[in-house]
C-alpha cells in the first residue's frame, strides 16, 4: 500500500492529503475479488473463523447512522462516519471484520481465504500477501 502523500507510484502528490478520488480508486482495487460475488453473511462469518490465526476477531457493523462495536476499529468507523467527505446518502449500512492485532491473516494462496469464500477484513498492514484491506486515509 503506499504511503498517504504518494499517487501510488512513488510520486509526491500535491499536499499530504490524497484526494477523493485517490481514495476512492484504492478501496476500489482492493474490494475488485467481491466485486462478482458481492459479500454475504455466510462469508463474514467464514472470515471471523478463519484459522490459522494469531488473535481474536470481531465484526463491526454501521446501521442508521450508528457504529455498532467497541474498540478501537469501532472508534475509527466513528470517526470516518463524522468526517464522512462524499454525499450523506453515499454512506449506506455496512459491516466489517477486523483482527484484533496488527498483522493481516487472510493468506492470498490458501482457498479458503479467497473472494467469494471470505468476507473482506481490515488491517493495519498488507504486503501484498493478503486479501485484507488497508484504509489509505
Amino acid at each position: 500500500m503506499p504511503r498517504a502523500d504518494t499517487l501510488g507510484d512513488g510520486q509526491a502528490s500535491e499536499d499530504a492529503c490524497p484526494g477523493e478520488s485517490w481514495v476512492q480508486t484504492r478501496i476500489a482495487e482492493q474490494l475488485a475479488g467481491w466485486q462478482q460475488t458481492g459479500i454475504t453473511e455466510d462469508m463474514f462469518q467464514a472470515t471471523v473463523h478463519y484459522l490459522p490465526s494469531t488473535g481474536a476477531r470481531a465484526i463491526e457493523f454501521f446501521r442508521n447512522g450508528t457504529v455498532h462495536g467497541t474498540g478501537g476499529w469501532a472508534d475509527y468507523l466513528r470517526r470516518v462516519a463524522q468526517a464522512w467527505p462524499f454525499e450523506r446518502d453515499e454512506l449506506r449500512d455496512f459491516k466489517v471484520v477486523y483482527f484484533q492485532g496488527d498483522l493481516p491473516m487472510l493468506v492470498k494462496d490458501d482457498p479458503k481465504a479467497a473472494p467469494g469464500i471470505s468476507a473482506p477484513a481490515i488491517a493495519n498492514a498488507n504486503n501484498g500477501h493478503f486479501h485484507e484491506l488497508t484504509m489509505p486515509v
